[in-house]
């Protein structure tokens, strides 16, 4: 007798599997990627024209804020008009631009315990 008929394989979507293959349309996004441990990505557009990159991987919850808060202060400080959304400067600056700043920044803020 033939064989019986085969049914086509069905391919899966690999959604999931690796974060770093997903693009975020956020201005900041957490990613998590261990326990109490985030990757942060911003540079995404308000309006979605354009996605986010990773800035840092691997922050504990207890100091994201001294991560979070050099970028702040830039932004304040050097973006072009009060209108430039937060995602578009990182975007126009650019990731080793937001990193030299934020390594000669002093933070304000103490670490929580």
């Amino acid at each position: 007798p033939p064989p019986a008929p085969t049914r086509p394989r069905r391919r899966r979507a690999k959604f999931g599997r690796d974060r770093r293959t997903f693009r975020y349309m956020a201005e900041l996004a957490f990613v998590g990627d261990g326990k109490a441990s985030y990757q942060i990505y911003v540079g995404g557009s308000p309006v979605l024209t354009h996605v986010g990159f990773e800035y840092k991987e691997r922050q504990k919850v207890k100091t994201i804020e001294h991560t979070l808060e050099p970028l702040f202060a830039m932004w304040r400080d050097e973006r072009l008009d009060a209108t430039e959304a937060f995602g578009d400067f990182c975007k126009r600056v650019g990731q080793p631009a937001l990193a030299a700043f934020a390594a000669d920044y002093t933070c304000t803020s103490t670490i929580m315990a």
